[in-house]
């Protein structure tokens, strides 16, 4: 399923899905114009049908193995949601080919507290399990979802292997991550609506505002660094 957010030339995507409709069974919902990331990320989960869910956004590229490997441990572990390790090589050498299970562990909340040890497009959950996304978020809407589903008891697993990678820095280069000022504020803001919530532990949420607050100041100067050397 694609969901189509505005984002691009609709009329070139719906000529792309063309060309494999023969080989897939594509859907394609269009927002018309564009929403933002957590309510694309609604409406591919609530027009879904499958057992699964995996998020794939549209700078980002999967390994030809992931769906077999995560849905292996994902079948082994009888886990609600997983992610894996994600590289930002866009020839792909940093992938990690499996011929087996690869070693996993659980996440908790205290995982959360450094930062986003998830990334988007390396999660899979069971539909039965499906978050919303905080629709009012423009950024890091993700990270709400995820340490509120462990919060609230869910079985996080993270996969030890690279399985996706996208074609440019995390933070600091282009789309939503850009601008590492708007990065920071909304962050903090999604930890204050976090802490409001009640269902992550409150130590978590300030401890994770604490953190932030000193990781800030390194990060624009470590985006401000490579411009420089551009």
């Amino acid at each position: 399923m694609i969901v189509d957010d505005g984002g691009g030339d609709s009329v070139a995507l719906r000529q792309r899905v063309a060309e494999f409709s023969r080989q897939l069974n594509i859907t394609v919902v269009s927002h018309g114009r564009n929403r933002g990331a957590p309510v694309a990320r609604n409406t591919g989960i609530a027009t879904s049908k499958g057992r699964f869910v995996a998020l794939l956004d549209a700078d980002d590229f999967w390994a030809r193995e992931k769906v077999q490997v995560q849905l292996a441990v994902m079948g082994e572990t009888n886990c609600d949601f997983s992610c894996h390790g994600y590289c930002e090589d866009t020839t792909l050498t940093a992938l990690t080919a499996q011929s087996r299970v690869p070693k996993h562990k659980r996440l908790r909340v205290v995982d959360f507290v450094w930062g986003n040890p998830v990334v988007t497009p390396t999660v899979m959950f069971k539909r039965i399990a499906a978050p919303i996304f905080h629709e009012g978020l423009r950024r890091c809407d993700d990270y709400k979802a995820w340490i509120e589903a462990v919060s609230g008891g869910a079985r996080f697993i993270k996969i030890c292997a690279n399985l996706a990678g996208g074609a440019k820095p995390a933070i600091g280069h282009s789309g939503l991550t850009a601008d590492v000022d708007k990065m920071h504020y909304a962050f903090i803001t999604c930890l204050e609506m976090i802490a409001e919530g009640g269902i992550t532990p409150r130590w978590a949420p300030a401890l994770a505002k604490a953190i932030e607050y000193c990781k800030y100041p390194l990060r624009k100067g470590r985006v401000a660094g490579k411009t420089l050397l551009r």
